[in-house]
Formats: structure tokens, sequence, C-alpha cells
């Protein structure tokens, strides 16, 4: 089983039969701190994604993949680019229009 994202030791696990996801993930040193909430079972012969819930009981195969993914932080420079490039594209768009509608006069 290979284990990998935001888990603290990415990589190949020995199948064990029976074992559930949990098990997988901690013997991959546990989920990481800037992971979500989400974990996914990849199957290895269909590669089918499954959102694995709490709940349920899913059948864990050899050649399977456990994947949990990153919670991506934004800070405020992020935020800040984003706006900076669209009011870019705003302002050249505004005086490209500007400079149509005087030629046209």
């Amino acid at each position: 089983i290979y284990v990998f994202g935001q888990v603290n030791s990415p990589g190949y696990i020995k199948f064990e039969e029976g074992k559930d996801v949990n098990y997988y993930i901690n013997l991959a040193g546990g989920i990481g701190k800037t992971s979500r909430e989400e974990i996914y079972l990849i199957k290895g012969k269909t590669r089918g994604w499954t959102l694995i819930e709490e709940k349920t009981k899913y059948e864990i195969e050899p050649g399977d993949y456990i994947w949990i993914p990153k919670e991506v932080r934004r800070d405020f420079t992020y935020y800040s680019d984003r706006i900076l490039a669209i009011s870019s594209v705003i302002g050249t768009l505004t005086t490209v229009a500007l400079l149509i509608i005087q030629l046209t006069k």
C-alpha cells in the first residue's frame, strides 16, 4: 500500500489482510499538520478514487494508494497579488476602450 500526501513519512507499507485505512496512515507516521480533513483511497487496479468516510468499511487490496491532500494556505500577499493582477487587466482594457472611442470620433 502506498501512503502519500500530507503524512509524516510517506511511502510503501506492507499489505496486511483486514487492516483499515487508519492502520496504514498510522504506520506512515500519522497525518501531517497541513492536511485537509479528507482521505482518499485510490484503487490500484481501476485507479478509481473514493473519499473515505469514518463509519464506512473499505476493502483495501495490495497495490492500493491512500492519499491525504494538503490544505493550501493563502496569506495577505497572495490576495493582494491577485487584486493587483486583476486591476491591471481592467485598467488596460479600459484604456484600450477609451482609445478606440477617441479614434472613432
